[in-house]
């Protein structure tokens, strides 16, 4: 009903597939999506590991001692307290490492990801 008291030019496109400036927007929406996402998966694996870290060393020494890793007695909460504030300096000390020798360096320029003869050129820096 709204097509036929607009313009032509004007109407809503029918669903017949993309445009080709829809198309690479979704391309570059696509590859900078995925570009994103895997460089956060080094740094997010690093800090749970070292978040789980000191539980681990603990539930090994609960094993290697007999103790029962899985009894309630074997984890009491003041344990717990400890293994968790050393967890919590672990990761504060690995943020702080990754902050300071991380990254690039100091007065790279960033070029964004852009089309070139047709294809999708990540973004860099230099």
């Amino acid at each position: 009903m709204l097509r036929a008291k607009v313009a032509p030019s004007l109407a809503l496109p029918r669903k017949r597939g993309r445009g080709p400036t829809e198309r690479v927007a979704c391309a570059i929406a696509r590859h900078t999506t995925a570009l994103r996402l895997t460089p956060m998966i080094r740094p997010v694996l690093t800090e749970l590991a070292l978040f789980l870290l000191p539980f681990a060393v603990y539930a090994v020494y609960l094993w290697a001692t007999q103790a029962g890793v899985l009894h309630p007695e074997s984890w009491p909460l003041s344990t717990l307290m400890w293994l968790t504030i050393v967890a919590l300096v672990l990761m504060a000390g690995s943020f702080i490492v990754l902050a300071q020798w991380g990254g690039d360096p100091a007065g790279s320029d960033y070029i964004p990801a852009h089309i070139e003869n047709g294809k999708l050129v990540p973004g860099t820096t230099k």
